[in-house]
């Protein structure tokens, strides 16, 4: 669909592989760490039923939680 912006369909991307995401775009914190057991997407905003409206979502968080109980929040923004 034309209308939707490049932005949405990365963030789409990241969403539906945020393990990997977060090894791409954060290795140092994997090297620091390990690969945590969990990422989980953070829900910043309810999406509207128009997803070509971009002014509903905002930048892209992800929570990842490793086996010891830590946590860190990783924010993509563009």
């Amino acid at each position: 669909m034309p209308d939707i912006s490049e932005d949405r369909g990365f963030k789409a991307l990241f969403v539906a592989y945020p393990l990997a995401t977060i090894e791409v775009f954060a290795p140092d914190l994997i090297a620091e760490r390990g690969v945590p057991i969990s990422v989980v997407p953070l829900q910043q905003e309810s999406a509207r039923p128009d997803l070509a409206d971009p002014s509903r979502f905002t930048d892209l968080a992800l929570l990842a939680t490793w086996a010891n109980g830590s946590q860190a929040v990783v924010v993509l923004i563009e």
